[in-house]
C-alpha cells in the first residue's frame, strides 16, 4: 500500500499488526512503516522514529525531512540523501510528496534544492501544467516575488487547478502586495470551507476565506467570517491580517465601522498604527487614541501619531506635551505639529516661529493674515517682488505700469466720469491709527478693517461706472 501511494490504508494494517504481539525488532519496522504511510497522506508526524535521522546518508533522510514542517532548527541535514531518496520514487510518489518537500527547502532557503525537486515533478509523463505552475507560484511567495507568484496562481487557476492549495496560493500572493482579488476567488474558498468545516484544512480554509472576502473589498462579510472564538484560530496573526488588508483597501464606511470600539486584543503593534492613522486623517482622534494606548510612546513615531490624534480631538495643550516629552533634537516634524498645536491654541506669533524654523515660510506668512498684521505681510510681499524682478528683468516695465494703475493716487486714463475722491486712499482713517499707540483691541481694529473695505469697494464702484458696457 505504501508503494502504491495508499498511505491510510498502510496505516490500518501496520496499527493492526502492532497489535498482534510480534517481536520488538518486527515492532520497530512497523513503526517506521505507520510513520511513511502517515508522511504519503501529506501528513507531518513529530514523533516519527525517524527524527534523527535528518544527517544519515541513505532514504531514511526523506522521511525525516518530510516528517515536519519545517527542518528542525540546528540538526545535522544531508540534503544530497534527501534529494536522491526523493529521486528514486516512482513517478506518482514524487508527484505526491514533491510539493511538501519543495516547500520544506523553501522555508530553509535553499531555493535552488526546491528547483531540483520541481523540475523532477515536471519531469513526470503526463504532469498536468497546473501543479508545476503551483510548484513555481510557491516558490515565488517564498521568495519574496508576489507578482510572480500572483502569475503563476492565476497561470495554475486557468490550466484547472481549482484546489484549496492553488486558492490559498493566490490570496497569499495577492495579500503580500495588497492587490485587490476578485470575488469569484472568494465564493471558491467559501466552498471549500464550508466542506472542510472545523478539520485542520478547515482552520486554513477558514483564514482563506477571510482573507479574500477582504481583499475583495467584502470587508463587513469578512469580519463575520472569523472563527469564534479567536483564541481558537489556527493562526494567530489572522486578525492582524484581516486589519492590515481592510485598513489599506477598505472604503472609508466599512473602515469606520469596524475602527471605532473594536477588541484590540493581539493585534499586531504596527498594525495597530497604520489603523490609527487612518482614523486620524478622517478626523477620529478618540478612537485613534485607542488603537496607539498600548504602543510605546519612546517611539517618536509613536509620539506623533499621538499628538496628531490629540490634535484631531481638539486638545492643543496634550499635543504640546507630548511633542515637549522627548529625547532629542526637535525635527521638522515635531515642529510642524508644534505650529499646529499654537495654531490651535491662538498663538499665531510662536506658531510663525515654529513653521520658519521647519522650512515652512509659506505657512507662516499665511498666519500673517490670522493676525491681520497687514504691516508685516506688506514687508515679506516685497522682497518676493525685487526676487521676481531679478529673473526676470523684461517684467519689471511692466510689473511697473501694473503697480501705477493699481495705485488709487494715479488717475486711471479709462476713468472719465470719475466721482470726486474716488480712488483716493482713506488719510483720516489712515491717519487715526497711531502705529506707536497700544493696541486698540480687536473691535478697534475690526471697525478700522471695515471703513478701509468701504473705501476700497466704493473706488472699485468708480473704476467699473467709468467703464462703458460691450454691447450684447
Amino acid at each position: 500500500h505504501l508503494y502504491l501511494g495508499f498511505g491510510a490504508e498502510a496505516a490500518q494494517y501496520a496499527a493492526l499488526a502492532m497489535t498482534e504481539g510480534v517481536a520488538k525488532d518486527q515492532r520497530d519496522v512497523l513503526a517506521l512503516y505507520l510513520s511513511m504511510a502517515r508522511l504519503v497522506d501529506g501528513e507531518v508526524d513529530p514523533a516519527t522514529p525517524f527524527a534523527g535521522m535528518l544527517g544519515c546518508m541513505g532514504p531514511a533522510a526523506l522521511w525525516a525531512a518530510l516528517a515536519h514542517d519545517r527542518f528542525p532548527p540546528g540538526s545535522p541535514l544531508n540534503t544530497d540523501a534527501i534529494l536522491q531518496g526523493f529521486l528514486a520514487l516512482p513517478a506518482h510518489l514524487r508527484r505526491t510528496l514533491g510539493p511538501n518537500l519543495a516547500e520544506r527547502f523553501l522555508a530553509a532557503g535553499d531555493a535552488s534544492s526546491a528547483k531540483v525537486v520541481r523540475d523532477a515533478v515536471q519531469r513526470i509523463p503526463h504532469i498536468p501544467v497546473a501543479e508545476v505552475a503551483l510548484l513555481d507560484a510557491r516558490a515565488d511567495l517564498e521568495a519574496g516575488n508576489p507578482a510572480e507568484a500572483r502569475s503563476h496562481a492565476e497561470a495554475a487557476l486557468a490550466e484547472g487547478d481549482q484546489s484549496l492549495d492553488g486558492l490559498t496560493t493566490l490570496v497569499e500572493a495577492n495579500l503580500r502586495d495588497m492587490t485587490p482579488l476578485s470575488p469569484d476567488i472568494a465564493a471558491a474558498v467559501a466552498a471549500f470551507a464550508g466542506e472542510l468545516g472545523g478539520t485542520d484544512d478547515g482552520m486554513g480554509a477558514a483564514r482563506t476565506l477571510v482573507l479574500a472576502l477582504a481583499l475583495s473589498g467584502q470587508a463587513d462579510a469578512a469580519f463575520a467570517s472569523l472563527p469564534m472564538p479567536k483564541a481558537a484560530l489556527a493562526e494567530p496573526a489572522l486578525v492582524s491580517d484581516l486589519w492590515l488588508v481592510v485598513t489599506k483597501l477598505a472604503d472609508d464606511n466599512a473602515f469606520l465601522r469596524h475602527a471605532v470600539g473594536p477588541d484590540l486584543a493581539g493585534i499586531r503593534p504596527e498594525v495597530a498604527l497604520g489603523v490609527a492613522e487612518r482614523l486620524v486623517g478622517l478626523g477620529f482622534g478618540d478612537a485613534a487614541l485607542a488603537w496607539v494606548a498600548q504602543s510605546d510612546l519612546r517611539d517618536p513615531n509613536v509620539r506623533r501619531l499621538k499628538a496628531r490624534a490629540e490634535l484631531a480631538r481638539g486638545d492643543p495643550q496634550a499635543a504640546l506635551l507630548l511633542l515637549s516629552d522627548r529625547d532629542g533634537a526637535e525635527t521638522d516634524e515635531d515642529l510642524v505639529l508644534r505650529a499646529q498645536a499654537l495654531v490651535q491654541l491662538g498663538s499665531f506669533a510662536a506658531a510663525r516661529a515654529a513653521y520658519t524654523a521647519a522650512g515652512l515660510p509659506d505657512q507662516a506668512e499665511r498666519l500673517l493674515t490670522w493676525e491681520g498684521d497687514w504691516t508685516g505681510l506688506a514687508a515679506t510681499a516685497t522682497p518676493r517682488t525685487e526676487a521676481a524682478t531679478a529673473l526676470d528683468p523684461g517684467a519689471s516695465a511692466p510689473a511697473a505700469e501694473a503697480s501705477a494703475s493699481d495705485d488709487p493716487t494715479v488717475p486711471d486714463p479709462l476713468i472719465t466720469d470719475q466721482t470726486a475722491g474716488a480712488g483716493q486712499p482713506d488719510v483720516a482713517l489712515a491717519d487715526s491709527i497711531d502705529p506707536d499707540a497700544a493696541d486698540p483691541g480687536p473691535l478697534t481694529r475690526g471697525e478700522a478693517l471695515l471703513a478701509e473695505s468701504a473705501s476700497a469697494r466704493a473706488a472699485i464702484d468708480a473704476l467699473l461706472a467709468g467703464v462703458t458696457t460691450p454691447a450684447p
